[in-house]
């Protein structure tokens, strides 16, 4: 999280990081039990297209800190994953709170919460790849412990 121009002379505080990363397998557990989930490099590409209207939060709650359809929060697939670069009020003493949660390392990973549109289970349900998901009225979020280990929003030192 660092300080960038707002555009109007002000100040706003730019986070990015990723709240998924692709094809990188993590463990999860249901009422079923122990399995291994993967999400496919391409499973973002159809909600990413239709615009997907995506809030930011921390640890999927509150109000929202940046979002896709006011212009300040940009979701993009790369190569890693799903890559979250959102613009935040540093005025807003929720942005605060967060700003030095993520600068003394109490928040340090990312998640998402999505709808499953395809997915493909092994034949003895010990491995799940999800293919495409909806991120439609989701959010990606600031976490302390993500589902995935392998996320993680960017930690630098403000300007």
């Amino acid at each position: 999280m660092r300080s960038v121009d707002n555009g109007t002379g002000g100040q706003a505080l730019l986070f990015t990081g990723y709240a998924s990363v692709t094809e990188r397998g993590y463990e999860m557990v249901d009422k079923f039990g122990e399995y291994t989930e993967t999400i496919d490099r391409s499973a973002f590409d159809r909600t990413l297209a239709d615009g997907c209207d995506t809030n930011m939060t921390v640890n999927h709650e509150g109000l929202s800190l940046a979002r896709t359809k006011a212009g300040t929060l940009k979701l993009s697939a790369d190569d890693t994953g799903l890559h979250a670069e959102a613009r935040l009020n540093p005025d807003r003493a929720d942005v605060q709170l967060l700003r030095s949660a993520v600068e003394d390392g109490s928040l340090d990973e990312m998640s998402m919460a999505f709808r499953v549109h395809k997915q493909e289970w092994s034949p003895d349900f010990d491995q799940r790849r999800i293919q495409e998901i909806s991120l439609a009225q989701g959010d990606i979020s600031v976490v302390n412990y993500g589902a995935s280990p392998h996320t993680a929003g960017d930690r630098k030192s403000a300007a």
